[in-house]
Order: structure tokens, then C-alpha cells, then sequence
């Protein structure tokens, strides 16, 4: 069972995981009450060395995955792992 570290800290323990997406929410509508996610609850685990390969209709979610693993859209809830760091510790740099 895999050890989830609070919010703020930095290492996902016992990793064995090069990416991981942990319950990720993502609304591109931030006004209103009925939103519509891009991702909602979305989970991911990536081993180092796996190749993945993400389809789907258009709308799915595919660059929106891309989009926030590079940090161009905040996620509203969850976390995102890589190479053991969330990507919010992470310097846009």
C-alpha cells in the first residue's frame, strides 16, 4: 500500500512511480454551479520506463492531461506526482 504524503510535502513515499495523478479535478468553467470538468477524479500511475498511450474522443481530456502536467491550468483538486516531487514544489523554471 502506497504511503500518501499531506499536501505540501514533497516525496510520495515508497515510491515506485515516475508519474502519478491522484484524484485529479480540473474545470476549465470556474464560474457557476454546475461545472463541467475537463478531469474529474482522474487516476494515474506511470512506472519508470512504461510507455503509455492516452486516447479518447475529442473533449476527453487528452491535452488537458498535458496541460497540467506542465502547469499550464491549476487543478482544482488532487495531486500530481513527478519523479517523486509534487509538481507544486516544483519551480516553473
Amino acid at each position: 500500500m502506497d504511503v500518501i504524503p499531506k499536501v505540501g510535502q514533497e516525496v510520495y513515499e515508497n515510491f515506485e512511480y515516475s508519474l502519478v495523478f491522484e484524484n485529479v479535478h480540473l474545470t476549465y468553467d470556474v464560474e457557476g454551479e454546475n461545472k463541467k470538468y475537463a478531469l474529474k477524479n482522474f487516476n494515474l500511475k506511470i512506472r519508470k520506463g512504461e510507455k503509455i498511450a492516452i486516447c479518447g474522443r475529442s473533449g476527453s481530456g487528452k491535452s488537458s492531461l498535458l496541460n497540467i502536467m506542465f502547469r499550464l491550468y491549476e487543478i482544482e483538486k488532487g495531486r500530481i506526482f513527478i519523479k517523486q516531487k509534487e509538481i507544486r514544489s516544483i519551480s516553473l523554471r
